[in-house]
């Protein structure tokens, strides 16, 4: 897992998209705590996880 973003990037990815990285977690079925640890600790995150991330975080949320 090389060419990953960071979890910083992928927080402010899920921010420019106008989302929150909890409700991202959440929506990709992950832990928020599992995102905290791997961005405060160094934790790994498991390829799928972070695949499933980086999807939520990608979506745009569209305003009426």
């Amino acid at each position: 897992m090389d060419n990953i973003l960071s979890p910083y990037a992928l927080q402010q990815l899920a921010k420019d998209n106008g989302r929150k990285i909890a409700e991202c977690c959440h929506e990709a079925g992950i832990s928020f705590t599992t995102f905290w640890r791997w961005k405060e600790r160094g934790a790994k995150i498991s390829l799928e996880n972070y695949q499933r991330l980086l999807a939520a975080v990608s979506r745009k949320i569209v305003k009426d």
